[in-house]
Order: structure tokens, then sequence, then C-alpha cells
């Protein structure tokens, strides 16, 4: 999954539940070594591909 990084290094993560105009309710940020994370990368790959958490 490709993530937008901020100038800082954190990757964002738009949230699969979206307000009535398609924008989303949130976005999680995310360290640049969530992947190391087990529980972050679940979280993340939820999160993009299954509709939410």
């Amino acid at each position: 999954m490709a993530l937008d990084q901020t100038p800082e290094g954190l990757y964002l993560l738009p949230s699969a539940q979206k307000h009535a105009d398609g924008t989303p309710r949130f976005t999680l940020s995310l360290p640049p070594s969530y992947n190391a994370d087990p529980g972050l990368s679940l979280l993340a790959k939820l999160e993009a591909e299954h509709a939410g958490f």
C-alpha cells in the first residue's frame, strides 16, 4: 500500500470511514517504522484494505 508521507517522515493513513462528502473521518499518523511493529502493521493493513479496523 502506498501512503502519503509528511516532510517529517510520518505516513498518513486516511480512515476507511468517510463523511457524507467522501472525505475521511480521520487520518492516522504512523511512524516510518510502523511495518516493523506487528500491531501497527495489522492496523494499517485492516484500515486500508478491509473497510476499517
